[in-house]
């Protein structure tokens, strides 16, 4: 597994971390993120809320439950964003693009 770097941008005095996904959404602080579930755990809107550097994957993504519900937290590395049949954490505008499809193709069937 190849480490991802963080794409450096700085505003102001203050940088901010952030990285692409594997097909080309920028995930940085502030991102809502979509988990999917799984058996055992609910899906749920969340909120990325930190990225720091991490010296063995390279990126360490914090994401924090965006509606309180359980106060559910996640640690994940960039890799855990990126597409794929078992993707479980999505950004949110791509799931809004994917339903918007599904609607589409309802209503063109």
């Amino acid at each position: 597994m190849t480490k991802r770097e963080a794409i450096s941008t700085i505003s102001g005095a203050k940088g901010e971390m952030k990285f692409k996904t594997d097909d080309n959404y920028t995930i940085k602080a502030g991102s809502q993120i979509y988990y999917t579930g799984d058996m055992a755990n609910l899906p749920g809107d969340f909120i990325v809320t930190n990225i720091q550097p991490c010296n063995f994957y390279g990126l360490k993504v914090t994401l924090k439950e965006k509606h309180g519900g359980d106060n559910r937290k996640f640690t994940l590395t960039p890799t855990n964003f990126d597409s794929g049949p078992g993707r479980r954490f999505k950004p949110k505008e791509l799931v809004m693009e994917e339903r918007l499809q599904a609607m589409k193709r309802l209503r063109n069937d």
